[in-house]
């Protein structure tokens, strides 16, 4: 008999961390021990969803079914718990140097978040227990989020369990909410099923004068990842985006992810800023 969830959604996955890497036809073993977090797998297999969905819950649980393949947040595996109730804090982000996550053996987390100011960023502090009650916290310029963060310890853990994994009839299975589904996978191309909307990065041809400045070959092509813009793949029916636009958006708001050899962009369809137009 299969268990039946009650508010989360069931996964399977094929492998939790990644341990292998591809360059070109060469294919490299990594050590998956170390920051286990940031080789953590994103896409697996619907194992079960809840029988009578709430709200939001509701729309994203009307989209699938058991079996489908999805891509969700990196966070489902990366989140854990520690053997030991140590007060030093790890990391549990990646990629996003406006965006950062950190959590210890106590169960406390210190978030670090990025806002656009006039001038420049705004960097946001802040401390929660592990009830997640607000501790303390910080505001001002990235030197006074350094100085703040500076009282706290960092460092790696290294005995550490799965907080989101479970066993079901000798099964590792693992719990996510809905709000960390963000893609249904099919024919490798990623549907949303959230409030997020799919983006394909645009990469744009460096103009050959500025090639000859930089001292390279004018003869090279090279290119740049355009950081304010995307071109639309899949987003939520209510956000007045179609696949093809190309939307601007502030870059603190993207989360990056792989599936297969290609990147993609995520963000919420409240980020989009607006839709770029030719002239």
């Amino acid at each position: 008999m299969q268990a039946q969830p009650v508010n989360h959604i069931f996964l399977s996955l094929t492998k939790p961390i990644q341990d292998t890497i591809k360059v070109g036809n060469l294919e490299l073993y990594l050590d998956g021990s170390y920051r286990p977090e940031w080789n953590a797998t994103v896409v697996g297999e619907i194992y079960g969803l809840p029988k009578n969905p709430k709200g939001d819950n509701s729309k994203v649980v009307s989209k699938l079914k058991n079996g489908d393949k999805v891509l969700f947040d990196y966070s489902v595996v990366a989140e854990r718990k520690f053997e030991s109730d140590g007060g030093s804090f790890t990391e549990i982000t990646k990629d996003s140097p406006y965006y950062q996550k950190f959590t210890n053996g106590k169960g406390e987390r210190l978030l670090i978040v990025a806002m656009p100011g006039k001038i420049t960023h705004i960097w946001v502090g802040t401390l929660h227990d592990k009830r997640g009650n607000f501790v303390d916290g910080c505001q001002g310029s990235e030197h006074d989020l350094s100085r703040w963060k500076s009282q706290f310890s960092f460092g790696e853990t290294q005995k550490f369990l799965f907080k989101n994994l479970i066993d079901i009839n000798d099964k590792d299975v693992w719990k996510a909410d809905y709000r960390d589904i963000y893609a249904k996978i099919v024919k490798d191309e990623l549907i949303t099923v959230g409030d997020r909307v799919i983006l394909e990065p645009i990469d744009e041809n460096i103009p050959k004068d500025v090639i000859k400045q930089m001292g390279i070959v004018d003869t090279i092509e090279a290119k740049v990842r355009l950081g304010d813009r995307a071109k639309v793949l899949s987003a939520p029916d209510d956000s007045n985006l179609k696949k093809g636009d190309i939307i601007g958006f502030e870059p603190q708001y993207l989360e990056k992810y792989e599936y297969g050899d290609k990147s993609y962009y995520l963000i919420k369809s409240h980020r989009a800023l607006g839709i770029w137009e030719e002239n």
